[in-house]
């Protein structure tokens, strides 16, 4: 059983002296009380949300704002990385093609590893362009009943 509050903060914690460098406001939005859930791998997990924070880190450059938020919709997990950065330059269905990057120094790798990561725990990764935010959601199911 892995608390996903945990994970994301560990996320928050060790990518915090990259924010400060590069000035980036990252915030955490989770529930107070613990939401956990199975995975089968904890670690590839906190890989790809790893992953994805950092690309929205990048993605929104100096003074950029990204939200990490965790909710518990009925008995499912919603856990969304949303950035104020400047979005994607082709589809967003396109995102997860294997060697498709907005990078120079990229390989299309990391939004492909991520959702494999997620799918691999019956998940589901989406991402969007609503409004000035881009949005990497992780659907997971189910979520265990509340610790106290």
């Amino acid at each position: 059983m892995v608390c996903l509050n945990d994970l994301i903060q560990d996320v928050h914690d060790l990518l915090r002296p990259q924010s400060l460098h590069w000035k980036t406001d990252v915030r955490v939005e989770a529930p107070s009380e613990r939401v956990s859930v199975v995975l089968q791998s904890a670690a590839s997990l906190r890989g790809a949300v790893l992953n994805i924070v950092l690309n929205a880190m990048e993605a929104t450059g100096t003074d950029g704002i990204v939200v990490i938020q965790l909710a518990r919709k009925e008995d499912r997990v919603l856990l969304e990385v949303r950035d104020n950065g400047p979005g994607f330059p082709f589809t967003t269905d396109d995102l997860t093609d294997v060697f498709r990057t907005t990078k120079p120094e990229g390989i299309g790798l990391g939004l492909t590893i991520a959702e494999h990561a997620v799918s691999q725990e019956n998940g589901v990764l989406q991402i969007a362009r609503e409004e000035r935010w881009t949005c990497v959601r992780i659907r997971l199911a189910p979520a265990l009943p509340t610790e106290p």
